[in-house]
């Protein structure tokens, strides 16, 4: 029997909600078309070997296939997000056919990322407009894989031994240019106006969305890659298509295509990097504003987050361990206070939160994204309600959340093009906590705001809830 992170006889999945008590996922090897209004999702592995070469060439040309297919079929088109895993994980997934939403399936974050996946699909099904929602998850070896250091990486406290290795292996990847290829293709891929279909004409569809999201070194492999590309110029060019909803990026050249958010999570590149990123997008030219149909809430979100655990000692002393003679001076995004423009704090320990009673429920979490203070302006101070723990079941129409607020730094008047803060153990316990349930839907809060509506609202400024 082949490995669960083996791919070789197909890299995309068609996950499927059978409702029930407990809700399960149904797993069917490639990319089936969602009927509309259900609450599918399309899943692509795109891996990648030691050295920086693709495990298999044929799996981007797999995810390309599968994003434009959803772009075309989706009423409104699709939702893309990409996920790359940092340390001790990879792209193990049993595939079965059958299994509880609350049993992992493989890779703890691999799964986590599909229940991520889920909630977004089961969103759209909350909306007028309905999108085909599509995940990359980026697999590499998080662990080493032979010799003695593959012992190592399953011995305890000793484990940490593998981090050098294993940040010198994502260095690699993340400055190759098969990753950077891969990250090129997919966002032209989601961007770019829809290529004919033999015998027929050019769809008019607009550009969907999309996240790209890395964790630890998957972080450092995603802003190595994404500076590669700006560096060079191939990411900031001229858009002949419409922008994303409420959302305007423009270049000195004019509109263009990007991410509509770059997520660093707990991430191990060095800051660094995060700056050298901040200069390319200054040189570009590049201003994101964003603006309610109404005109009634508009600030600027950010092009790039980086949010790190106050907790997380991963990042904040193993990596310094691991630096050696180098680490004076060196720090990860999360630990560089220079590059702090937000503060995250709770500001209300009990919150009401309350489940719109006009949707379909799924039994799934909520949370409420409040209006920004002030509503007008560059950069707001945002209040949001996460839950503070799993909601359980559709009988459960009261959740407790806690309300925390997103509160920026130094001259509220100045546009910030990357956003930097920590967040709480209360929130992200640790350096590997990234999906628990506040998590989650912090997440989903940070894509609302960056601009890419990921709930009910069918205008942007919707999703800013009053009291």
């Amino acid at each position: 029997m082949a490995p669960p992170n083996c791919y070789q006889t197909g890299s995309v999945f068609t996950v499927k909600q059978e409702w029930g008590d407990p809700l399960r996922h149904g797993v069917v090897p490639g990319p089936e078309p969602a009927p509309p209004f259900e609450a599918w999702f399309h899943v692509a592995v795109v891996q990648f070997e030691d050295d920086g070469r693709p495990a298999d060439p044929s799996q981007l040309e797999a995810a390309r296939q599968t994003i434009l297919e959803a772009r075309r079929s989706g009423e409104d088109g699709a939702i893309v997000v990409v996920f790359i895993h940092g340390w001790h994980h990879n792209a193990a997934w049993n595939r079965t056919a059958s299994t509880p939403t609350t049993d992992p399936d493989g890779d703890e974050h691999f799964h986590a990322f599909r229940l991520l996946l889920e909630s977004l699909a089961l969103r759209e099904l909350e909306r007028p407009h309905w999108r085909r929602v599509v995940g990359v998850y980026v697999g590499w070896n998080g662990d080493p894989e032979e010799g003695v250091l593959r012992h190592l990486s399953r011995a305890g406290p000793l484990t940490h031994g593998t981090f050098w290795d294993r940040y010198s292996v994502a260095e690699r990847i993340g400055a190759g240019a098969a990753f950077q290829d891969a990250l090129r293709t997919i966002i032209t891929t989601t961007k770019e106006p829809l290529p004919a279909m033999a015998g027929q004409p050019t769809p008019s569809a607009a550009e969907s969305p999309l996240v790209m999201i890395g964790h630890s070194m998957g972080a450092l492999m995603l802003e190595s890659g994404l500076l590669a590309l700006l560096e060079d110029g191939r990411l900031a060019r001229p858009a002949q298509t419409s922008t994303v909803g409420a959302v305007r990026l423009e270049s000195r050249q004019g509109l263009v295509w990007f991410p509509d958010l770059i997520l660093a999570l707990n991430s191990a590149a060095n800051s660094r990097i995060a700056k050298s990123i901040l200069e390319a997008l200054t040189r570009h030219g590049l201003e994101k504003t964003a603006s309610s149909s109404t005109g009634s809430i508009k600030f600027a979100p950010p092009i790039m987050m980086s949010v790190t655990s106050a907790g997380d000692t991963i990042t904040r002393d193993v990596w310094r361990a691991a630096q050696l003679v180098f680490a004076l001076g060196r720090k990860t995004d999360g630990h560089d206070a220079s590059l702090f423009t937000h503060d995250f704090a709770l500001t209300q320990a009990e919150s009401v939160c309350n489940k719109q009673e006009d949707v379909r429920d799924f039994g799934q979490n909520w949370h409420c994204l409040r209006i920004p203070s002030p509503a007008i302006g560059m950069r707001p101070a945002i209040p949001v309600d996460l839950p503070t723990r799993d909601r359980q079941g559709v009988t459960e129409q009261q959740v407790p959340h806690a309300r925390y607020t997103i509160a920026p730094r130094g001259d509220l008047n100045e546009r910030r093009l990357m956003w930097v803060f920590q967040v709480p153990p209360e929130v992200i316990k640790d350096h590997n906590d990234i999906f628990n349930t506040k998590a989650r839907s912090l997440i989903l809060a940070l894509i609302q705001i960056s601009g890419a509506v990921a709930s009910l609202a069918e205008d942007w400024g919707d999703s800013f809830e009053p009291e």
